[in-house]
């Protein structure tokens, strides 16, 4: 059975039965959680920040990362944080010592992103600075959602892959999608301190349009191969455009989330 790249099926040998036609139904609900792989000092838990500045990856110009800090900025503000502009780093190259904008420039070349901006963080009275490593979709898609059924057949039932990779049960099928991840720390601007490393991420496959649910069947004496008789909506179809921007949502709102006061 030919299938498009995003839907992958495992085939397992069906077991002898009495000859009848069996049906199996398989429901991937429409919305699960983010993995949040992120650790917090105890420290940010008693001394939440009330203003932050946000700053994109090293060495990426900030107007190529405009749209998730936009993103980041609209959250903090939503939940009653400061944020100061990361654009403001520029300036510590017109403020860099020496006699001339040549020697400013270089001087200030020798400062990383970071270093520029703590400084200027400092200077505008931010917090701490959350600094952005990656944000970004996957080029390839991996598996992500595992279901498996037993001998019994009926329903379909999702587990972790760890189980799904142990089960040797009926039959089992997996799904596959890209994946959006953020990665970044959040730093104290006082004493240069890493109170959080950040590592969120969302299979888009955990933002489909709505339920996906599909039946498959097998009989024993006339076709024995695993066949997939319907689905309610085509999961090969372009639904993964509409995921990828509730993915970056889900993220930011998980990493402010952390970050922010309660």
């Amino acid at each position: 059975m030919s299938r498009a790249r995003w839907l992958s099926v495992a085939f397992l040998v069906p077991m002898v039965l009495s000859g009848c036609v069996s049906t199996s139904t398989l429901t991937m609900t429409r919305e699960k959680p983010v993995v949040d792989r992120s650790v917090v000092s105890p420290k940010l838990e008693k001394n939440r920040y009330e203003k932050i500045m946000v700053i994109p990856p090293s060495g990426t110009s900030r107007g190529a990362f405009e749209p998730q800090i936009v993103l980041f900025e609209r959250e903090f503000l939503r939940r009653g944080i400061t944020v100061i502009s990361g654009a403001i780093t520029g300036k510590v190259v017109l403020e860099a010592p020496g006699g001339d904008d040549e020697k400013k420039s270089e001087a200030a070349a020798l400062l990383t992103d970071l270093e520029r901006a703590l400084i200027m963080a400092k200077r505008t009275g931010a917090d701490a600075i959350l600094q952005v490593g990656d944000f970004s979709l996957s080029q390839e898609v991996v598996k992500t959602r595992f279901f498996v059924v037993d001998a019994t057949g009926g329903t379909f039932r999702e587990v972790p892959q760890e189980e799904y990779e142990a089960f040797q049960g009926f039959q089992k099928q997996w799904f596959a999608s890209k994946e959006m991840r953020f990665i970044g720390r959040l730093v104290d601007v006082e004493n240069g301190e890493v109170v959080a490393t950040l590592d969120v991420s969302i299979p888009l496959n955990h933002l489909l349009p709505g339920d996906y649910v599909a039946t498959f069947s097998w009989d024993v004496i006339r076709d024995p191969a695993w066949m997939q008789d319907s689905e309610n909506f085509p999961y090969s179809g372009n639904w993964d455009s509409k995921a990828r921007k509730l993915a970056e949502e889900r993220i930011i709102e998980t990493v402010v989330r952390q970050l922010s006061p309660q």
